[in-house]
């Protein structure tokens, strides 16, 4: 079975990978890529069929990719 990645335009930017020093900065890194990953999720799943198409993905795979907890990749 193959990985979905979606980067789209449409998606909110992917956290900037700054040298944080920490704890503290791992776990904002960790938090703001989360909330990337379901932000990604959320706007793959607004898709329409088309537009699934165009990017080669059916409908069952964006349900797959969008059911998934916000902490796996």
């Amino acid at each position: 079975m193959s990985t979905l990645s979606f980067h789209g335009t449409t998606a909110m930017p992917r956290p900037q990978r700054r040298a944080r020093i920490g704890l503290g900065g791992r776990l904002v890194d960790l938090l703001l890529l989360w909330q990337a990953r379901a932000h990604e999720r959320q706007v793959l799943s607004g898709l329409d069929d088309r537009q699934l198409k165009d990017i080669g993905l059916d409908r069952s795979q964006v349900m797959a990719e969008a059911d998934k907890p916000f902490w796996r990749a």
